[in-house]
């Protein structure tokens, strides 16, 4: 029984990955932020900052001093980025420097899949979060 239930959730989560194509937008201007905050390894989890990073775990960013983002942000890394090194600096401060970016997520019409709802309108087929695409980082 369990073994049903565990295949029917991994099959949803499948098909939430699948079934979304992600589209970043490049930042307005090409100035760099930098933020200082912890950076936290998290899971999935039926959140849309868990859909916004589009994996079965992800790394978000407690800023220090920005209190608009002051529940974290999600990060992305660069190509030069490895996860070896983002895995050394989880849960410690660190200073990153990279561009805040609109992510918006298109998805099929399945009537099945999992999805954010936009409110006020249900029948948007989008979803859009900000990401901050780290380009650096060092521990501070």
């Amino acid at each position: 029984m369990h073994r049903n239930i565990y295949i029917i959730w991994f099959s949803c989560f499948l098909g939430i990955v699948a079934c979304t194509k992600p589209i970043i937008k490049q930042p307005t201007s090409s100035d760099t932020t930098e933020l200082t905050g912890q950076i936290l390894k998290k899971e999935w989890s039926k959140s849309t900052e868990s859909f916004c990073a589009q994996g079965s775990e992800y790394y978000i960013l407690k800023p220090q001093e920005d209190m608009a983002y002051q529940n974290g942000i999600v990060l992305e890394f660069a190509g030069n980025i490895e996860k070896s090194q983002v895995d050394s600096l989880t849960n410690q401060i660190i200073i990153a420097r990279g561009n805040i970016i609109e992510k918006v997520i298109k998805f099929d019409k399945d009537e099945l899949s999992q999805r954010p709802v936009t409110p006020g309108n249900p029948d948007d087929h989008t979803f859009i979060c900000q990401v901050f695409k780290v380009k650096a980082m060092a521990l501070k």
